[in-house]
């Protein structure tokens, strides 16, 4: 009577086809990620010079920075430290 289920060695060939098969897309997966959070940085950017850029055009002064001086750098940096 036979048994039924996997051989050690047919386990073992799956888990390897498996792991070359990660290592092989996980680099690109990981590119794709970048690409998409860089693309998300410009769009920020591109956003902010716009507005600023709008805002200077109606009231012909650039705006306020805040009460503390950083409020433009506070939001660069917060958006910096997302991506």
């Amino acid at each position: 009577m036979r048994k039924k289920g996997f051989t050690l060695i047919e386990l073992m060939v799956v888990i390897a086809i498996i792991g070359v098969l990660s290592s092989v897309l996980a680099p690109q997966i990981f590119k794709q990620i970048n690409k998409g959070r860089q693309s998300a940085v410009v769009s920020f950017y591109n956003n902010l010079k716009t507005a600023t850029s709008s805002y200077y055009a109606d009231t012909e002064q650039w705006p306020a920075t805040g009460a503390t001086g950083i409020g433009c750098l506070t939001a660069l940096h917060t958006m910096s430290l997302l991506f």
